[in-house]
């Protein structure tokens, strides 16, 4: 079977990818560097990896390549964020009615040109095409991370920001941005969007007292990624306001009203609140 896709299927694939979902280890393990399914080779900087947040890249053999254009680069992508997916399902995407045996035919040719691209990141499982145990995944390890913020966070855990911060560190942008039009994008993108809001929540209520520049950095670099959000602005403004710098402060508050009125919505009686007390000032 394995000859049929030209592509390796080691023994001890299974059940990988449900190990890289979970979050079973304590918090205490991840900010010591031990992720829940993530490997040695996955943890090297030259190790092979896929980055969806922000342009699509790939790091092969320690060099960074855009991802592949095209059907390459969809089936890719497809899989990357998935984790696993049936064969069946991702024939029908790339060629939609094509005849089973045309479509495994094109899928057979199109993983061999794959391989010869970007390397083996991609192989079979029975029925399925998945990630090599050995490839990391940005999104993978940053709702790992973000789930462990999270956790702690509900927990009291001091050490939710740390978590939170190498959660940030891997946002670097909107989920494959030039690939708005691929549906099994959207749903996944407003999910990480918001978890990424609430890595910047998490990580600016552990900012330590006094840092509040720190702080207004982590924020503006949210609002430049949601300029629409009104809670960064209002928390931007809180934090200048609390420490007597009220001018800045208004000036959140007037790019929150500007940033709104293109949605045509007015500010919140929180915005407005706050506005006036600074007025009083």
């Amino acid at each position: 079977a394995t000859a049929k896709l030209g592509i390796a299927t080691p023994d001890d694939l299974a059940g990988r990818m449900g190990e890289l979902a979970a979050i079973g280890p304590s918090v205490s393990a991840l900010t010591a560097g031990t992720v829940p399914g993530e490997g040695h080779a996955a943890r090297q900087a030259s190790g092979p990896a896929i980055r969806l947040l922000g342009p699509c890249e790939v790091v092969v053999g320690g060099a960074v390549v855009d991802c592949p254009a095209g059907l390459l680069g969809q089936a890719l992508k497809r899989v990357a964020l998935a984790g696993r997916l049936p064969i069946e399902e991702l024939m029908e995407e790339l060629w939609p009615g094509a005849a089973p045996g045309a479509g495994r035919q094109r899928l057979r040719t199109l993983l061999t040109r794959l391989r010869q691209v970007v390397g083996p990141l991609l192989m079979r499982d029975g029925d399925w095409i998945r990630l090599a145990p050995e490839v990391e995944v940005d999104t993978l390890r940053f709702e790992e991370l973000a789930g462990a913020a999270e956790a702690a966070a509900a927990a009291r855990d001091p050490q939710a920001g740390e978590l939170a911060g190498r959660a940030l560190k891997l946002y670097r942008g909107e989920l494959l941005p030039t690939d708005r039009h691929l549906d099994f994008t959207s749903g996944r993108r407003e999910r990480l969007r918001r978890r990424y809001l609430s890595m910047v929540t998490i990580a600016v209520d552990h900012v330590a007292p006094g840092q509040v520049d720190r702080a207004v950095r982590l924020l503006e670099a949210a609002i430049t990624e949601d300029p629409h959000e009104e809670t960064l602005y209002i928390r931007a403004a809180a934090l200048l306001a609390t420490a007597d710098r009220a001018g800045e402060a208004a000036s959140f508050l007037r790019r929150a009203r500007a940033a709104l009125a293109e949605l045509g919505v007015e500010p919140s009686s929180e915005a407005v609140e706050l506005d006036r007390s600074l007025t009083r000032r």
